[in-house]
C-alpha cells in the first residue's frame, strides 16, 4: 500500500496498483490530483477498464467500479460515513468518529 501512495505521490495525483513490491499499473491524474490532460476521453476510457481488470484479476478485487468507489468515499456531501483529512466523518450527524471504538 506504502509503494502505491508513494506512486501517487510522485506523479502529483492519480491511480497506482501495487502488489508484491512492484507497481502493477498506474495512471498519472496531474490535474489537481484528479483529472488529466494528456489523454483522450477514449484513451481515459481504455485505461479505466486496464486498471479495473487489473484490480479483479491481479487482486481479486470483487466490488464493481472499485476507482468510482474511491472516488465518492470522501465526498462528505453524500450520507453515511466519509474518510477525509480529519478522519472517519459521520455525515449524517457532522461528528468526526473515534478510529477505535
Amino acid at each position: 500500500m506504502a509503494l502505491a501512495i508513494n506512486r501517487v505521490i510522485e506523479m502529483k495525483g492519480g491511480i497506482a496498483i501495487a502488489k508484491g513490491g512492484s507497481v502493477l499499473n498506474e495512471l498519472s491524474l496531474p490535474v489537481g490530483g484528479l483529472i488529466t490532460d494528456e489523454l483522450t476521453a477514449y484513451e481515459l476510457s481504455s485505461k479505466m477498464r486496464e486498471l479495473s481488470s487489473a484490480v479483479k484479476d491481479r487482486l481479486g478485487c470483487k466490488v464493481h467500479a472499485p476507482f468510482m468507489h474511491l472516488s465518492f468515499l470522501a465526498l462528505t456531501t453524500s450520507p453515511k460515513w466519509k474518510i477525509t483529512d480529519k478522519g472517519l466523518i459521520d455525515v449524517n450527524s457532522f461528528e468526526i468518529l473515534p478510529p477505535v471504538i
